[in-house]
This record gives structure tokens, C-alpha cells and sequence, in this order.
């Protein structure tokens, strides 16, 4: 049942719906209809008035808030390289004197720091940073592959290649970040040599017999 009250409420909201009186009419026509509203009419009318005010007021607050963000500078470029020599620290000297055993018990270790750095890179060298970004990420990815093929202790090296995971990964992670590069980006990162060490590492890759297929999609992404 529709209390009295909403049917009075919604005869006042039928003066905006309606074709619209001018001047006296439309004064004399909202006195009547004001003079009539009970208690509760008026509250449901203050309660209206405040939602349809706080919704056209929050339109303007929103393109300011967008208009704020777009006015932003990009962020400045991130540099991971103390992630490519953390790496190659755990690879080469950081359990070099330790017994052959102990080596072997170490490589789930090595493997620990070198997926903590994949996954730290690849969290902040996102499709939205700047290319700069990017480009030193893809850079230090490379870096770490080849420290992990041309790894000085053996032990460790032997079973980071029987592994076949972690470089898989690293090449998994290296084709995602180059595919964010536009056409333009890849151009400027082949014509700066980088690209040319990529091919260095696939030619370290072959002579040291590791197992990195995913080379020759990475190398596929730049036209090669």
C-alpha cells in the first residue's frame, strides 16, 4: 500500500516532469503543492534534493581527479642492476668454496634469489612504465641468463640446466617484456646493440649446450 505521504511526494516531483508552467502559475502551482506536504513529504523532498545535489556535484570532482592524474609526469625510470649482480653473486662466489655436496644443497638457494629478482622485475617493469623501464629490465633479465649459463661453479650450473624451469621462466619473462615494446621501442632497442647481445647470448646458449628454445621466439618478437 503507498503511504500518503509518497503520493504526495510524487505530485511534487510531477512539477519538474510535467510540461512546465512560467511565472505565476508556476509559483502559485508549487505554494499549493508545498502548503500540502505533511512532515514526512518533506523529509523524503530534503533527502531527494541532497542525493540528486551530491550526484551532480561528484561529476566535476571526478573529471578533476582524471584531469589531475593525466596531468602527471611519468614516473622516472627504475634501474635494476643490483639485481642482475646479486645474481650473479650467488652464482659464481657466494658458495664457490663450499664442498661439492654442499654446493648441491645450495642450488635450491641460488634458484630462490635469481626467481625473487625475475619476480621483482616483472612486477615493476609493467606494460604502463616508461620504456626506459623496460629497457633496463630486459637488459638485466639477459644478464642473468647468461651469468646462469656460464656459471663458474659447476655443481650449481649442472643442475640449473637439469633443472629446465628457471631459464624457461627468465625467457618467459624477457618475451613478455619485449612484446610490450611498440614498433618504435624495438627499432631503438636493436639500434642501440642490444638486440645484437641477445643473439650473443643465444650463441653462449648453443656453445654451452642450454637448453633455451624460447631464445628464438624472444629473437622472433624483434624480426630476427
Amino acid at each position: 500500500m503507498v503511504s500518503s505521504s509518497k503520493r504526495k511526494f510524487d505530485a511534487f516531483k510531477s512539477i519538474g516532469d510535467a510540461a512546465k508552467p512560467t511565472g505565476a502559475e508556476l509559483k502559485a502551482k508549487a505554494v499549493r503543492t508545498v502548503h500540502a506536504l505533511d512532515v514526512a513529504a518533506l523529509r523524503e523532498i530534503a533527502i531527494h534534493a541532497v542525493v540528486c545535489h551530491e550526484s551532480q556535484d561528484s561529476r566535476p570532482h571526478r573529471f578533476q581527479i582524471a584531469a589531475k592524474n593525466a596531468a602527471k609526469p611519468p614516473a622516472p625510470a627504475k634501474d635494476f642492476d643490483s639485481y642482475s649482480k646479486s645474481c650473479w653473486h650467488a652464482l659464481n662466489t657466494q658458495y664457490k668454496r663450499l664442498s661439492s655436496s654442499n654446493q648441491f644443497e645450495a642450488t635450491g638457494e641460488v634458484i630462490a634469489v635469481l626467481e625473487s629478482s625475475r619476480q621483482k622485475i616483472i612486477k615493476e617493469a609493467g606494460p604502463g612504465t616508461v620504456w626506459q623501464t623496460r629497457r633496463n629490465a630486459l637488459e638485466v633479465l639477459r644478464k642473468i641468463c647468461k651469468s646462469i649459463v656460464l656459471c663458474d661453479v659447476q655443481v650449481i650450473r649442472s643442475e640449473l640446466m637439469k633443472d629446465g624451469v628457471t631459464l624457461s621462466e627468465f625467457m618467459g619473462t624477457m618475451c613478455k617484456i619485449a612484446k610490450s615494446f611498440s614498433a618504435v621501442e624495438r627499432e631503438k632497442y636493436d639500434d642501440e646493440g642490444l638486440l645484437e647481445k641477445i643473439e650473443e647470448l643465444k650463441e653462449a646458449s648453443d656453445d654451452w649446450e642450454a637448453d633455451m628454445p624460447d631464445l628464438e621466439d624472444l629473437l622472433a618478437i624483434f624480426g630476427r
